[in-house]
């Protein structure tokens, strides 16, 4: 008497199945810029002013950018990004803004805001930063090492190699020839091409490092990232050293501002952190006035023909 096996072809078959939608997400998260990592709320990108006063701020989520024309006014929803989160913010010599978002496409208003067209420039790959050293001079950085440079004010874009295979984070230009660029487990490159070119360096820390700006003079720099990471160079970048983050608790730190003598570190959960002697003394900001004022303009919802006078071409 012959007994049957049970078959085991209906469970290869689910796992094949499983495999497949599996590598279908990974696939379909990269090419759509899924980032695995919480994007919390209110995460300030970059703040660019006009010549008449007008500050304009760039937020990740929701992303949009803000128009304040007078700091005890809340500020106005200039434009909604509608794909993607916001990246960067820039303002050319011509007095446009400009507007990136995290998949590489570039949206630009020439009214002062009123009216934003898509632009067919931009670096159109996955980017995580971008900086511009002079009107037509930037550099894009993402994952795996990607970088991208443009010398016509991003009509075009070309990818250069950086030799590294890690996400990068941060881009900041101490002059139109020095760049820095910040990244995953401690990355630090540097080039003094305009980016032509890298040279890695040592960091002094293996957290990833989010973010990175430098003085006007170009010697006191400064990292941030993950856990609280911190580290600084006092010589133009020469040698890098951890400090320590008088926060008490660990923070994940995701952008960094140097204006002068005055630095300020802001965390994903929009905890700051303020130095005015140059990273000397550290103080955490309260939170009521750390959190943006238009917090509660963020949580309204967003609608794209709330005012006449405004117009949003894609």
């Amino acid at each position: 008497m012959t007994t049957s096996q049970p078959t085991t072809a209906p469970i290869s078959r689910y796992l094949a199945y499983m495999c497949l939608l599996g590598g279908l997400f990974l696939l379909t998260s990269g090419l759509y810029g899924f980032d695995p990592r919480p994007l919390d709320s209110h995460l300030f990108v970059d703040e660019v002013s006009t010549q008449h006063g007008v500050r304009w701020q760039g937020m990740a989520n929701p992303s949009v950018v803000l128009r304040i024309t007078d700091p005890g006014v809340h500020p106005d929803i200039a434009f909604e990004v509608p794909k993607g989160r916001l990246v960067d913010l820039h303002l050319t010599s011509a007095g446009h803004i400009t507007a990136t978002n995290d998949r590489g496409t570039l949206w630009e208003s020439q009214d002062g805001g009123r009216r934003w067209q898509r632009s067919l420039a931009g670096p159109g790959r996955r980017i995580a930063a971008v900086a511009w050293g002079s009107a037509e001079l930037a550099i894009a950085v993402g994952p795996s090492g990607n970088t991208y440079r443009t010398e016509d004010g991003g009509v075009s874009w070309q990818r250069v190699a950086t030799e590294v295979g890690e996400d990068l984070f941060g881009v900041a230009f101490v002059d139109p020839q020095q760049v820095w660029v910040s990244g995953e487990h401690g990355r630090l490159l540097r080039s003094d091409d305009s980016g032509l070119t890298w040279q890695p360096i040592v960091s002094g820390t293996k957290r990833a490092l989010r973010d990175i700006d430098f003085d006007a003079l170009g010697q006191n720099g400064w990292a941030v990232g993950d856990g609280n990471a911190i580290v600084r160079t006092r010589n133009g970048g020469q040698r890098w050293y951890e400090e320590d983050a008088p926060t008490g608790v660990s923070l994940d730190f995701q952008r960094v501002c140097v204006e002068s003598s005055r630095l300020t570190v802001i965390s994903t959960d929009w905890h700051v952190l303020r130095s005015e002697d140059e990273g000397q003394h550290w103080a955490l900001v309260p939170e009521q006035q750390g959190a943006p004022a238009h917090a509660d303009v963020l949580q309204q919802p967003m609608a794209r023909a709330d005012r006449q006078d405004q117009e949003w071409v894609w």
